[in-house]
């Protein structure tokens, strides 16, 4: 419980900043994150938050060797976000921004409208079924070779369809973590079974068109990295 009233005190102040100095003193590892939050600023202005609504179970979580406690708030745009601190012993817990904003190199929309050459890092929900399956234009008749899955950004902005070689190991990071999603009935809006990770993409030059990319790296199981 003391976890969880310090998490709410920290994500006061957190919400509530009007200066990046403010925010950047409740984040964790300041030093890499204060880069990027300058760049995502300066293209969405950074503006105090209000809380409309907070999820009734808070849980704790150990990734790798960190230990977070998280829960998912409701704020003023009636978007809910999934919110993560590191809980830090003797110390107030520090809130993942990457996270929280799902931070990427490149934003996820400009990624779909304007495919770039390079391969870029992702916070994806995956899911893998039937109706999920896709072989069409230059992946057509790849059925033995290649895996299809469908992945989206937190936000919904919009999907495409990921492919990665039947042998690789981000195929069979994603079966065996798809696998547990199954089995712990973990489903998204949709009531798919599905997960939520990291993933490295690239549109190969025949999918800039169809909306196909490739999956280059399995890179993290959650949208939270230690």
């Amino acid at each position: 419980m003391q976890n969880v009233e310090d998490a709410r005190r920290v994500l006061k102040r957190f919400l509530e900043a009007d200066t990046l100095e403010k925010m950047a003193a409740e984040v964790r590892h300041p030093d890499l994150s204060r880069p990027r939050m300058e760049r995502y600023y300066a293209a969405n202005p950074l503006k105090p938050r209000k809380q409309r609504s907070e999820s009734q179970s808070w849980s704790e979580v150990r990734i790798a060797d960190t230990e977070f406690i998280r829960a998912a708030w409701e704020l003023d745009d009636f978007r809910v976000y999934p919110i993560a601190l590191e809980v830090i012993p003797g110390a107030d817990p520090k809130v993942d921004w990457e996270s929280f904003v799902n931070w990427s190199e490149l934003p996820w929309k400009d990624f779909l409208k304007t495919p770039p050459e390079q391969s870029v890092d992702f916070r994806v929900s995956v899911t893998h079924e039937a109706r999920d399956q896709y072989y069409n234009y230059s992946f057509k008749g790849r059925e033995l070779d290649l895996m299809c899955f469908k992945i989206e950004d937190p936000e919904r902005y919009g999907s495409c369809w990921a492919y990665c070689d039947k042998d690789s190991d981000a195929a069979s990071q994603l079966l065996f973590h798809l696998k547990g999603a199954r089995q712990n009935r973990q489903v998204d809006v949709d009531g798919k079974f599905a997960i939520s990770c990291i993933l490295r993409l690239r549109f190969p030059p025949e999918g800039r068109k169809t909306n196909q990319v490739m999956i280059e790296k399995f890179v993290h199981d959650n949208w939270v990295q230690p």
